[in-house]
Formats: structure tokens, sequence, C-alpha cells
């Protein structure tokens, strides 16, 4: 609005400047209305005293002021004009920058909800994470906690192995007396007052009677011990690792918690499988001790 009226203004000074007709100029310094026109296209100007002389005004000096001032104010007409021009367009583009900022702020909004969002998601995805972890590590220390009670089984049944093992040896001891003594019970029957009449046909019969029992004792004995030493030789199998069967398993594998490995093996292991059911390893319990 401000530029239309200084173009509005330069408008009217410009037709007020421009000659129409017989343009009657003044002479500078002179009153207005005391210049008059003469038939030759000189100017006569009235003097402002007596002593004052008479000013000849050449009329193509006064139209060529006029000219000059009349493309002065188009000039600034024209200037006015690219000025608001130049207003409305630096105008339109702080319009044009306002709604880009406005749409600017309308993404960033929507981008803070759906990073809000995305956050929520991650947090329960870490909570649910957390409670799988500590579930578990709970079931990692239950089966920490049942190993630990068989190896004491073990030590238990190793125990007994080996009081098995006494008593057969201490069974074998007593067999191997009887034997002594049935030999010379056949010396000693014949010389006691109670077996003055038994014959040898006799003897031989309760020895025949008696050495199948002691036989059948001592088949039994070395059964078991046989059946001891298998399950404390299996049991013993049971401890050492399934790949290299030399050194003793300590590593826990997980998820499917197979204790099938020892430290050196574990890093060979390609692909990374547990080698008991081939199920892939996600994580590991070192120097778990069977």
């Amino acid at each position: 609005m401000e530029g239309e009226s200084e173009d509005e203004d330069l408008r009217d000074r410009a037709s007020s400047a421009e000659p129409s007709g017989v343009h009657t100029p003044q002479a500078p310094g002179s009153p207005a209305g005391t210049v008059q026109a003469s038939p030759h296209g000189v100017f006569l100007s009235q003097p402002a005293s007596i002593d004052e002389p008479l000013l000849l005004l050449d009329e193509e000096t006064v139209q060529a002021q006029h000219e000059a001032e009349r493309v002065a104010l188009n000039e600034e007409l024209a200037e006015a004009r690219r000025r608001g021009k130049a207003d409305r367009a630096a105008a339109e583009a702080l319009a044009v920058s306002v709604e880009e900022l406005k749409r600017e702020h309308e993404e960033v909004h929507l981008e803070r909800r759906r990073l809000e969002k995305e956050n929520e998601v991650l947090r329960l995805q870490l909570q649910d994470h957390h409670g799988i972890m500590a579930a578990e590590w709970g079931q990692t220390l239950q089966f920490q906690e049942r190993l630990r009670q068989e190896e004491a089984e073990v030590e238990k049944l190793s125990a007994e192995v080996l009081q098995h093992q006494s008593r057969i040896q201490q069974q074998e001891e007593e067999l191997c007396s009887l034997r002594k003594d049935a030999k010379w019970w056949r010396l000693l029957g014949r010389q006691s007052k109670g077996l003055e009449d038994v014959t040898c046909e006799e003897m031989d019969h309760i020895l025949e009677v008696a050495v199948p029992g002691i036989a059948g004792l001592q088949a039994e004995s070395r059964a078991r011990a046989r059946r001891n030493r298998s399950q404390l030789r299996d049991e013993l199998e049971q401890q050492l690792c399934a790949v290299c069967r030399d050194a003793k398993k300590v590593v826990l594998f997980l998820p499917c918690q197979h204790l099938c490995v020892c430290e050196g093996c574990r890093g060979k292991l390609r692909p990374y499988r547990c080698p008991m059911c081939q199920e892939p390893i996600q994580s590991h319990i070192s120097r778990v001790h069977f």
C-alpha cells in the first residue's frame, strides 16, 4: 500500500510538470503572476523594482527544464515501482518461508512422535529381554544345583563301588579259606569222634552240596563286581569331553543345557553348534564342574 501511494504521488507530480498550451514560467526570484508572454516566443518578466532590468526567458530552455523534471519524476516513479515489486517479492518469499517453516515444524513433530513410539517399543522389548535373561539365569542356577547334586550322587556311588569291591575281595578270601578247610575236613573227619562212621563217599557228597553254594556266591560276587566296575566306568566316561574324550567336560551350552565339551574343544567347534544336539549355541558357562 505504501508503494502504491508513492506511485500515485509521483504520477501527480509528473502530470503537473508536463507543459500544456502556452506555459508561463516564472523567472528565478520573481513573484507569481508577473511573467507575460510575447507573440515572438520571448517572455518578459516584470522586475521586482524599478532598478531591476527586464529578463528575457527562452521558451526552449523552460521546456527543457520541464522535460528534465518530467524524466526525473518518471525515473523516480519507475524506481518506486521496482521497489514495490521487490517488496512484494520479498513479502511473497517471506510467506513461502513461513509456510516452509510450518511444514518443517509439522514434519519434525511427526518425526518426534514416531521416535517416541519406537522408543516405547524398544523399551518394552528391552524389558522383555531382561525378563528372559533373568529366567534363563534362574534356569542356569537350577541346572548348576542339579549338577552339584548329581556330582554328590556320583561320589556316593563311587564310595559304594569301593565298598562292593572290598566286600568282593573279602568274600573271595573267605572262599579260599573254605576251600582249604574242605580239604582238611576229610582228614579231620575220620579223626573226629562224631564222624567215625562217615565214609569218604558221604564226605564227598557233603562237599558236592556245599561247593555249588560257595561257587554261586562267588559267581554272584564277581557279577556284582563287574556291574559296579561297568557302572563306574560309564560314569567316568560321562565326565569326559564328547570331542576329545580326554579332558573333563566343564562347558555348559545354552539354551540346550548340554554339558559335553572341555574348554579347549569349545573354541574349536566349527560350526558353533552343540555336538550333542547340533543346536546353535547362543551362550555358554565355563568351569562347570561335574
